[in-house]
């Protein structure tokens, strides 16, 4: 299922979105809508929470900027904490102030991205494994034909979900600026064992002008932690493979805010 199974699982409240976008819009609607349909659907969910640690003094003023794009984007319940009450929440985790956002959740991408195939077979939708979209021409009737290895299709809409092509089928219909650059990122798993060491989603702050979220810690569902993850762009769309370069940088830079991992 390509790059959706591969998602950490973490269901956001929506605080790091610029407010007024559809994004954040939608972020914070899907995160108050996500324990009703899990519960539908029969998949694993759990409101553990989200902790962005401060470890300078500069970074509490990103903090509470976080707070207040949060809070316009009407997301629930976030609190500026110190360090004693930090510690509180995680004895483990260095840091001298946090954003605390109670509604962050965890849910499995895994059990997720079947039950909603399963979910989708119930009310009628049919799916043609293993068929490749070759082209895709507009009809005069405004409808699309799309001929592909197992025969053709024709349809009102065409829906671009394609992942990581998702840049190939829109250069089928004209739409040429798109372009995916593929951007690996790794992770270093903890064991099950290790599963005490922290008790929420633990994030750093951002920094500004750089995207992404840096490398944070992410309890699972089936109780590993996640480390990371790296971003390192690469040729090969397909190359999920993992470096052992990577998990010695991971583990390393991890003991920044949380001492007790090794990085033997």
């Amino acid at each position: 299922w390509g790059i959706s199974c591969r998602n950490s699982g973490v269901v956001h409240a929506g605080f790091n979105y610029k407010s007024g976008t559809l994004r954040a819009q939608l972020c914070v609607e899907g995160n108050k809508s996500f324990a009703k349909l899990c519960h539908e659907l029969d998949v694993p969910y759990k409101k553990i929470g989200k902790v962005v640690v401060a470890q300078k003094k500069e970074e509490i003023r990103e903090l509470k900027k976080l707070k207040t794009q949060g809070e316009k984007n009407k997301v629930e319940s976030l609190q500026i904490i110190n360090s004693a009450e930090l510690k509180k929440l995680e004895p483990n985790v260095k840091g001298i102030a946090a954003l605390y956002s109670p509604e962050t959740a965890i849910t499995s991408p895994y059990i997720f991205t079947i039950a909603l195939a399963e979910n989708a077979l119930t009310n009628g939708v049919s799916f043609f494994l293993n068929t490749e979209a070759k082209s895709i021409a507009k009809l005069r009737n405004s409808d699309f034909r799309i001929n592909t290895n197992n025969g053709e299709f024709t349809s009102s809409y065409v829906i671009n979900s394609a992942g990581l092509y998702s840049d190939k089928v829109a250069h089928m219909v004209g739409k040429d600026k798109y372009r995916i650059y593929p951007c690996r990122g790794e992770y270093y798993v903890l064991d099950k064992n290790a599963s005490w060491i922290i008790n929420h989603l633990i994030y750093p702050v951002p920094k500004p002008g750089i995207g992404g979220l840096g490398i944070h810690f992410t309890p699972t569902i089936d109780k590993n932690i996640l480390i990371g993850p790296s971003d390192e762009y690469i040729k090969q769309k397909d190359n999920f493979s993992s470096t052992s370069k990577i998990m010695k940088m991971l583990a390393s830079e991890s003991q920044d805010f949380l001492p007790l991992i090794s990085s033997r």
